[in-house]
């Protein structure tokens, strides 16, 4: 491995300077090209290449796994995650376990005893938890200031008022689409240590490890890359050979043919394997967004049924009067209000994207009314007006608002705004690398470890 010094400690928590911090991210990535380029490329870079890696489909839409088809396994540690993957797991670290009984590798003292530490995490369940937290403070703010709710209309418009002033993602489509939500979201990444990801210094000993190569070599052979700025952390690439075609692996007498991991279980290609076992993240997001503010107002209304209307105020004035002494003050319709529970009757799927689309809008920065977003609102608005079909209203909600942008290689247009059907990416909203990345079984040329 490439000798490297001084060692690399960059961390955003630490550092107070804006220089400094750019200085250290600079050597990092010096170092790490350094490593990876002269041995063997097999890294996803989620800061500067791909940080949309696993959260896109192929056609650049923002997809969640399916969590009902994910398993549950301790033998490895901490895995959660889809059976193919699994497979490929066990695999992977049988064959290091044997080497490192047979004396041939010391990567179990690196890799935590060869036990994944960290793996799946359910977004939704996250993003739940967010809103629930941000609900709770959002009423307990309404008992203190005796906010005058009568209805959900009235409550849900004030939450919105709340929500577009402070610095928070309410919806799901935002959270996911940002660092709120990580890989480990995506079902497709295993860590071995729970360290900080943006703290540099935890990152040496892997990198100045003398097996670092192999544990890189190791990993493509299994359809695993490693990513590049948290080196613990084993990535399944989906495009590898192991994963679409297979590998081999020698045995003492015999050569093993492995059939690739997603073929076995009849994935033949990528766009199956989205569409297969991944959830559109604009649909979850609306159902989430929907029930979460119902909950809230519900609970709103649990701990307060009524609030008393003291009335408004009139000034009488009698007529002929000289002194103020004459001028009286009564109080009218003074008495109980008693809020009204939630009607789902009196309020449908339209009534609640006209409140997502605000809450996006706000979320997504993109505040000044330029031409683009006029157009956008105009069809979204009509597209109301003639009850389209909800899920056609929230993919124009996230053609417009997503940071995911595919462009014609030829006139650099929008896709959408394009006649011609080859496209790729622009580095600007990556979702896709915009050069071939070549794959682990390209690199490795059927790497055949002698076990």
């Amino acid at each position: 491995m490439p000798p490297f010094y001084p060692p690399v400690r960059g961390s955003t928590r630490t550092l107070k300077k804006a220089l400094k911090i750019y200085n250290n991210r600079l050597y990092y990535k010096y170092v790490t090209d350094k490593i990876f380029n002269q041995t063997n490329p097999n890294y996803i870079d989620l800061w500067y290449d791909v940080p949309f890696y696993g959260k896109v489909d192929t056609n650049g839409l923002l997809v969640m796994p399916k969590t009902d088809l994910m398993t549950y396994s301790l033998e490895e540690g901490d895995v959660v995650t889809f059976s193919f993957f699994s497979k490929a797991l066990q695999d992977y670290l049988f064959f290091l376990k044997r080497a490192a009984a047979q004396g041939k590798t010391h990567l179990r003292s690196l890799l935590n005893n060869l036990v994944i530490i960290n793996s799946f995490k359910d977004a939704n369940l996250i993003q739940k938890q967010t809103t629930e937290n941000y609900t709770t403070i959002f009423n307990n703010e309404l008992y203190r200031k005796g906010t005058r709710i009568e209805n959900f209309n009235n409550y849900i418009c004030e939450l919105l008022g709340t929500i577009d002033l402070v610095d928070i993602n309410y919806t799901l489509f935002s959270a996911f689409s940002s660092s709120d939500i990580t890989l480990r979201s995506t079902g497709l990444c295993f860590e071995f240590a729970n360290s900080s990801h943006d703290d540099d210094s935890k990152k040496n000993p892997y990198l100045q490890d003398e097996e670092f190569i192999k544990y890189i070599n190791l990993s493509a052979n299994f359809g695993f890359r490693i990513n590049k700025n948290a080196p613990w952390m084993i990535i399944a690439d989906i495009a590898s050979k192991p994963m679409l075609v297979g590998h081999k692996v020698k045995r003492t007498d015999r050569i093993i043919d492995v059939p690739g991991y997603l073929i076995d279980e009849f994935i033949p290609n990528i766009e199956t394997f989205f569409k297969n076992n991944y959830d559109r993240v604009s649909y979850k997001s609306f159902e989430l967004f929907k029930q979460s503010i119902i909950d809230g107002y519900q609970k709103y209304i649990f701990n307060i049924s009524y609030y008393y209307d003291h009335g408004t105020t009139i000034i009488e004035t009698p007529k002929n009067y000289k002194t103020i002494t004459g001028v009286g003050v009564v109080r009218q319709d003074q008495g109980k209000v008693f809020l009204k529970d939630y009607d789902p009757t009196l309020y449908d799927d339209y009534y609640f994207l006209q409140k997502y689309e605000k809450v996006i809008s706000s979320e997504s920065k993109k505040k000044i009314k330029n031409s683009n977003y006029l157009t956008f609102k105009h069809n979204f608005d009509k597209m109301l007006r003639l009850r389209k079909p909800i899920n056609e209203i929230l993919d124009a909600i996230e053609n417009y608002y997503t940071p995911v942008r595919v462009y014609n290689p030829y006139n650099k247009m929008l896709a959408w705004k394009s006649s011609t059907k080859d496209l790729t990416s622009r580095m600007d909203y990556v979702n896709m690398q915009s050069k071939e990345t070549p794959s682990p079984g390209k690199i490795v040329t059927e790497f055949m470890p002698d076990l």
